[in-house]
């Protein structure tokens, strides 16, 4: 494998090149308790960091998205002192930590649905710097939904309840078009970067299949233990 795994766990955010094998286990703080950030997003070319943040206890209609390169160790001191590409706004009653996904081309932000705050899947232009585009299903918790995923060529596939949809930068990301509908106990769907295959899981386990449905397989086989009231893999 190549490239390079990001992840936060523990209050860290944390990343695997796995081109030279190494591990960096603190590459910078998370979380509001200690930096303020409610989240990271790193760019497809590797040098560009979002990080979704709050504007204080005080406040409960907003968040900040920054966009700045990325270094390991980044404060919010850092970030108050400048040096920030982009610093906007996402405005939404009663919103709390947001989950932000940066497009390829660095001109947009897709954030995750909140419960609590009855917010969709949210889209953000960076250069307009507003809030351009939401997606919801009436009648779904929003606690169903999975995360919003971008495709090489700018486009963003989310799934609700059973079905999985794309907006497309071709028409500005007005409309969302059904791409399709996979079986009940389908959770947790995602795409490959070139749009043409997904990973979901179902029945406690993962599985691949093409975009349009077909070919699909399990890929996992751990044991699961059906008296425990866990979701699985």
């Amino acid at each position: 494998p190549s490239g390079t795994l990001y992840c936060s766990f523990g209050g860290d955010a944390t990343y695997y090149d796995l081109d030279q094998g190494r591990f960096e286990p603190k590459m910078m703080r998370m979380g509001q308790g200690t930096s303020r950030f409610d989240s990271f997003d790193v760019s497809w070319d590797g040098r560009k960091i979002l990080l979704p943040m709050d504007l204080g206890s005080s406040v409960h209609n907003r968040r900040r998205l920054v966009v700045r390169d990325k270094t390991d160790g980044i404060t919010y001191q850092q970030v108050e002192a400048g040096g920030n590409d982009v610093d906007t706004l996402l405005e939404w009653p009663r919103v709390g930590a947001v989950t932000g996904f940066l497009s390829p081309n660095q001109q947009y932000v897709a954030t995750a649905a909140q419960h609590f705050a009855d917010m969709p899947i949210t889209l953000v232009s960076l250069r307009q710097q507003k809030l351009i585009a939401t997606w919801a299903v009436e009648g779904v918790s929003f606690q169903t939904y999975s995360l919003p995923v971008w495709t090489a060529d700018n486009r963003l596939f989310f799934f609700i309840q059973d079905t999985l949809y794309r907006a497309s930068p071709a028409d500005g990301y007005n409309e969302a078009q059904e791409v399709l509908k996979l079986d009940p106990g389908a959770s947790f769907v995602t795409v490959n970067r070139q749009g043409t295959q997904i990973a979901f899981r179902r029945d406690r386990h993962l599985w691949l299949a093409n975009i349009d449905g077909s070919d699909a397989r399990q890929i996992t086989t751990s044991k699961t233990l059906d008296y425990m009231q866990y979701h699985g893999e």
